[in-house]
């Protein structure tokens, strides 16, 4: 199958489009739910794999129900099976809350960025140095 190419020149790079985890959809199917029920949104074959994910909810949702409304909790469902629930309280939120979740969030995403760049740098040095010492090696040899 030919595929098919488009030149085109632009002054500069288009902004890339912004990206949506497809929990942030979840979230929004949640809210036409029932309020205050256990939601079933994620089923895991391991505690670990599941309260990670719950985590990861926690920090960009809030830890508490009154940023969002949301509250995430894990919950073992059968012999092999972890679930990741929900819980959407729109009337626990308040006012001002979630903006101090999302600045919690932006502080936790630089930070994320600062040692996934930090972790970068140490492996271009550590590959640098093993490429040295492979010279040296062959130079003795």
């Amino acid at each position: 199958m030919a595929e098919d190419y488009e030149i085109q020149v632009f002054d500069e790079l288009p902004p890339a489009p912004p990206r949506q985890s497809k929990l942030v959809e979840v979230m929004d199917q949640v809210k036409e739910l029932p309020h205050g029920k256990p939601v079933l949104i994620k089923r895991f074959d391991s505690a670990q794999k599941a309260t990670g994910t719950a985590n990861h909810l926690k920090i960009r949702w809030g830890n508490k129900p009154d940023a969002y409304g949301f509250k995430f909790l894990t919950r073992r469902i059968d012999d092999s099976h972890h679930g990741l629930f929900v819980i959407y309280e729109p009337d626990k939120i308040v006012d001002g809350a979630a903006a101090e979740v999302d600045k919690k969030f932006e502080e936790h995403r630089a930070k994320a960025a600062e040692s996934q760049k930090a972790r970068s740098v140490k492996q271009a040095e550590a590959k640098a140095e093993a490429k040295q010492a492979r010279a040296r090696n062959r130079q003795s040899a």
